[in-house]
């Protein structure tokens, strides 16, 4: 790995408002192991061929489990700040489960940095977590762990808490630490999607694809496509799916990105730069329905490609029904931009970010019993003593 001097996109340097820019990175760390990664025509049975879907393989961007998935772009920026700056320390939080706690585990593994995680959860004894997926991860790779209260807001409890760690690490050790908020959006972090729109670009996706599509958990990296795409000419359509909190706050998050990065009066109407459909949360964030899981099932079993249930999973299975002209949830009724979302859409070409988190399929126990009810066992067989003469 190598910090590396780090030049933004010409696009982005040469636009008009480029002059309103109040930050712009100078430092950039290689983490991804490939020059890009793979767009992949996918089939899918919609009932027509009227739509072609293509996945964007942000899922692997590095060949290491541990470190794949959309949180490394934006790591390869906040992490060359860190080391920059000589900190000893990175302090982040998120879920249980959060694949960008785990990454941001992973790469302090890789530069010698100490991590500590501010998970949300459900209890504060340790004893009663299931060690599984992302938080087996950031456990085995030696992570500092805090729970904090599930309904926790950053802004308001967890920076604080945070802010407190720093300052007590700081007079035990005389170390340095660096805060890196959940998802890791910011506008240091918005340049990792800033560069992966630009890697799209040199792919010469105007040639085959009319809209975007992405999930939102943080709000970055729906932040960054978004912008990225109205500084380019807004040749494609932007549409996020959310999996948690609501529309309008994705929106104020937008508007704050746009804010960070040119100024606060800048005049830019966030709703035209990126359709969000809300729906997508269905029973609310981290919880699946048998009908998603069983969409999960069959998905991988057509395609090849996992998703995963926190994410991805929720934001293709409301898009496949919405195109399907069917009501992926409860929550449809009240969803303006879900009713919608075919007739915001630009064309019939539709390419889908994959953001990772395929760990999140081992989280969750009900996950593995629904896969063995739905397929009632009928592919595992007994062949202990003799029984392999009776199949």
């Amino acid at each position: 790995m190598k910090i590396f001097d780090y030049r933004a996109p010409k696009w982005l340097l040469e636009h008009s408002l480029a002059k309103n820019i109040s930050f712009l990175p100078s430092k950039r760390l290689r983490l991804l192991d490939k020059l890009e990664t793979k767009i992949e025509k996918v089939n899918l049975n919609l009932g027509n061929s009227e739509y072609e879907i293509f996945v964007k393989r942000d899922d692997r961007t590095h060949s290491e489990l541990h470190l794949q998935g959309n949180k490394l772009r934006k790591l390869e920026f906040l992490f060359a700040d860190a080391l920059t700056k000589g900190v000893k320390h990175v302090l982040t939080a998120g879920g249980l489960q959060s694949n960008h706690c785990r990454a941001v585990a992973a790469v302090s593994q890789l530069t010698g940095l100490k991590t500590h995680l501010f998970l949300r959860s459900e209890t504060p004894d340790a004893y009663q977590l299931g060690i599984n997926g992302n938080l087996l991860i950031d456990v085995m790779l030696g992570s500092k762990i805090y729970l904090i209260e599930k309904r926790a807001q950053y802004l308001t409890e967890i920076e604080y808490k945070m802010k407190i760690l720093s300052e007590k690490i700081k007079i035990r050790s005389g170390e340095e630490c660096y805060m890196i908020p959940i998802g890791g959006s910011n506008t240091i972090g918005l340049f990792g999607y800033l560069e992966q729109f630009d890697e799209m670009i040199r792919q010469n996706i105007d040639q085959f694809v009319d809209d975007i599509v992405v999930t939102s958990g943080s709000g970055g990296t729906m932040s960054a496509l978004a912008i990225a795409n109205y500084l380019t000419g807004s040749k494609f359509k932007i549409h996020s799916f959310c999996v948690c909190d609501n529309s309008m706050y994705f929106y104020n998050h937008l508007k704050k990105e746009l804010d960070d990065l040119f100024g606060a009066g800048i005049d830019i109407n966030v709703k035209s730069l990126v359709n969000i459909v809300e729906c997508s949360r269905g029973l609310g964030y981290a919880k699946s329905t048998k009908q998603e899981l069983e969409f999960l099932a069959d998905f991988f079993a057509q395609t090849g490609i996992l998703l995963d249930p926190v994410y991805t999973g929720k934001a293709m299975y409301a898009m496949m029904n919405l195109l399907r002209g069917l009501r992926p949830t409860f929550a449809y009724e009240k969803d303006e931009n879900a009713k919608n979302f075919v007739a915001n859409l630009k064309g019939k070409r539709i390419l889908f970010i994959h953001t990772g988190g395929q760990l999140g399929n081992f989280d969750n126990g009900k996950y593995s019993e629904y896969v063995l009810e739905r397929n009632n066992l009928d592919n595992i067989h007994n062949c202990f003593g003799e029984n392999i003469f009776k199949i």
